[in-house]
């Protein structure tokens, strides 16, 4: 099994790396008895794991990077061209496996996110306005691939032959939900990507939705949220781009319907209000000056 996909089974088991330690994993592993790989690793927990191993250990993913292997699916590391750099940020960044566009990863994309059960209001909304707004624009829009708002956005971005990125909380074998299957073509065809930090065969568990929202609100240069409600995913999203500086915005909501109390709160918190496509236009290109600052600092001056 060549380095990088020795590398790539330590991070399914999983262990965390950080990003030197996948650069010199990735280049001596082969050189390193197993026993003594955990010398190498900071994360306690994960150091500890790997004293208990067995010698074979890598065989249970053989398959799994077999699957990859057969397919037209990248592996995608840190340092590596197309990685993410927004990635590179995290303590311990992840890699990826990639069907679809890899150079998309790097271009500014808006995370579109809501309800798995939206309300005929928010879905007349984001037919009507949302789709506008796509037409009229040129974004990369980003989401989770859940039922409801998720798979919308996607839907509108390929009606109009516009990229999107999906984020699974899942492996790319064990695609979640199913009706996500329908997609995966149409997705890769209008240029976008789907993307999991999993091995393929790792199916659903609550913690992969945290560890997916983290990633949407990380990649994306800013967050919409079209209804939500308190406790919900997307609002998870919402908090993980606000805690790294980053804008939200959000539709306004009738204070007694449950649906959208999410909404009333990022308000409350600050979030931008969109009431058209219009609105989320003027969001949209502020967010674009925002980056194209960023990336050209003396530019300000």
């Amino acid at each position: 099994m060549k380095n990088r996909d020795l590398v790539m089974c330590l991070y399914w088991l999983p262990v965390k790396l950080t990003l030197p330690e996948i650069v010199f994993l990735t280049k001596y592993i082969d050189q390193i008895p197993f026993s003594e790989v955990g010398n190498y690793i900071k994360h306690e927990a994960s150091r500890e794991y790997i004293t208990e191993l067995k010698k074979n250990w890598f065989n249970q993913y053989e398959k799994e990077i077999h699957w990859l292997n057969q397919r037209s699916i990248f592996k995608v590391f840190p340092l590596d061209e197309h990685y993410p750099q927004t990635f590179l940020k995290l303590k311990y960044p992840p890699l990826l496996t990639v069907l679809g566009s890899v150079s998309i990863l790097n271009c500014l994309s808006l995370a579109v996110v809501g309800s798995r059960q939206p309300s005929s209001w928010a879905l007349d909304w984001m037919r009507r306005d949302f789709h506008k707004f796509i037409n009229s624009e040129d974004v990369v829009t980003l989401s989770g691939g859940a039922r409801g708002i998720d798979q919308e956005v996607h839907r509108t971005s390929i009606a109009c032959q516009k990229p999107t990125i999906c984020f699974l909380p899942s492996g790319l074998a064990k695609v979640y939900p199913p009706t996500l299957l329908n997609w995966l073509e149409p997705i890769v065809e209008a240029g976008g990507a789907i993307v999991s930090q999993f091995s393929p065969y790792t199916k659903i568990y609550k913690s992969h939705f945290h560890k997916r929202n983290q990633l949407i609100a990380n990649l994306s240069r800013a967050t919409f949220v079209v209804e939500a409600k308190l406790r919900s995913g997307s609002m998870m999203t919402a908090n993980y781009a606000l805690e790294q500086n980053k804008e939200v915005a959000t539709l306004p909501w009738f204070p007694m319907c449950s649906s959208g109390r999410g909404n009333i709160k990022l308000i409350q918190d600050g979030a931008q209000i969109i009431t058209n496509n219009d609105d989320l236009k003027v969001f949209w290109e502020r967010n674009k000056l925002i980056s194209s600052f960023e990336h050209f600092p003396n530019a300000k001056k």
